[in-house]
């Protein structure tokens, strides 16, 4: 447990944190004005949307915070 609450914060250090707080916000915005639509909006835009974002920032992260983890240890970084 204590393993993954330090890998979560070394992915999301604070340069990271303040960028996925504006992310939120924004898909939350995105979110609340599709709601207001209609609710069909916000089944077919508004949340396939968000959930799309959030596996792609996700990625993003884990990806960014394996070849740093990887430099620092002294290995090659991995080739993309």
């Amino acid at each position: 447990l204590g393993e993954s609450f330090r890998r979560s914060w070394q992915i999301t250090r604070p340069p990271a944190i303040w960028t996925l707080l504006g992310l939120a916000l924004v898909l939350w915005l995105i979110l609340s004005v599709s709601l207001m639509l209609l609710v069909l909006p916000a089944l077919f835009f508004g949340m396939p949307l968000m959930t799309a974002v959030w596996a792609a920032a996700y990625e993003l992260l884990t990806a960014d915070a394996e070849r740093r983890s990887d430099a620092t240890a002294g290995a090659p970084p991995p080739q993309y």
